[in-house]
């Protein structure tokens, strides 16, 4: 394939700095996009800041005459659109600021491509969030389960969702969602649980070895159970996504479902620890309205793409500690 231009929302989150590892490594031209901040944002895209087929641009996604004015300057040929607010506790405590940056910002993106770049094909990042409580009778949830949000962040994510297909059929875009399982890594943001497990670990590691005793690790519910996978599997489905005939949505998930409690415990494990003795349950720290079991359905990707993800479950919780007891050791010693 000769070389495509990408451009690329969010590209300093966990899942787009991945996604533009990628593209690169397959020689495109990737232009990411970020929100002008005050501080240094840019920790997850280090490596690639001078490489000569990136360019890093400044837009607010849910600014339209920003958006406007990226695709413009680059006409891509491929959008990937992973810029929003990420974080589903947080939607509680800033509900508005999701409506703009989730749903507006998807908004904003359709409208630039159906105006000025129609060619353009659009990658929307879709969540097992919005199915909320619901699942089929075997346990499994699918496109064809109701989908009942249960957070402000959910609910967004599904009005995105429907904007995509909506304009799928009325303009013609190619525009599809690839609505994802849970997305963990060595770059997941430091307050979502599964990195909050493990920075911990590597904390209690480092003060340890210099006889100092780490405070407790408090967590809220310990008991929900989420299909959890490595970005690096993930990005490759979303890149099929886009090379097929026709525009589809699909489901990208491990099919498997672990609990909190499962995590903890292979975490801790690769340490010779019990997380009981460290981890104390904190109220506070529930949700408004819990989501209690998550477990997705990816046959239909497989089956019609070829696509498996290949990092499995324990391999996915030995990353994540190996690289925090390292990223520790740093810091200590610095």
């Amino acid at each position: 394939m000769e070389p495509k231009k990408v451009l690329l929302f969010g590209v300093t989150g966990q899942v787009a700095s991945f996604m533009a590892d990628y593209l690169l490594e397959m020689g495109h031209y990737v232009y990411g996009v970020a929100r002008r901040t005050s501080c240094d944002n840019t920790k997850r895209i280090k490596h690639i800041i001078d490489h000569p087929r990136f360019k890093l641009l400044s837009a607010d996604i849910t600014d339209a005459t920003g958006v406007n004015r990226v695709f413009l300057e680059v006409k891509p040929d491929y959008c990937f659109n992973y810029a929003s607010q990420s974080h589903v506790k947080v939607s509680w405590d800033e509900p508005s600021s999701g409506v703009d940056s989730i749903a507006k910002g998807c908004l904003n993106c359709l409208e630039s491509i159906r105006q000025h770049v129609p060619k353009c094909r659009y990658f929307y990042a879709s969540s097992s969030e919005q199915f909320g409580n619901s699942v089929d009778l075997d346990g499994y949830q699918r496109m064809t389960t109701p989908m009942t949000p249960n957070s402000p962040y959910a609910a967004c994510k599904v009005l995105a969702h429907n904007l995509t297909r909506i304009y799928r059929e009325s303009y013609g875009i190619f525009a599809v969602c690839g609505l994802s399982a849970n997305q963990e890594s060595e770059r997941r943001g430091d307050n979502f649980v599964t990195r909050k497990i493990t920075k911990y670990i590597g904390k209690m590691v480092a003060m340890e070895k210099r006889s100092m005793i780490a405070p407790a690790l408090k967590l809220g519910n310990t008991k929900s159970f989420r299909d959890w996978s490595h970005p690096k599997d993930f990005i490759k489905a979303h890149w099929l996504m886009l090379q097929q005939e026709t525009p589809k949505d699909y489901i990208i998930s491990s099919g498997d479902a672990h609990s909190v409690e499962e995590f903890l415990t292979c975490a801790f494990s690769l340490v010779d620890r019990n997380y009981k003795d460290y981890v104390v349950i904190d109220p506070a720290l529930y949700r408004p309205l819990e989501v209690d079991y998550l477990k997705l359905d990816s046959t239909p990707l497989r089956n019609e793409l070829r696509w498996k993800p290949e990092i499995d479950f324990k391999q996915l919780v030995e990353l994540m500690v190996s690289n925090d007891i390292k990223e520790a050791e740093r810091e200590f010693i610095k």
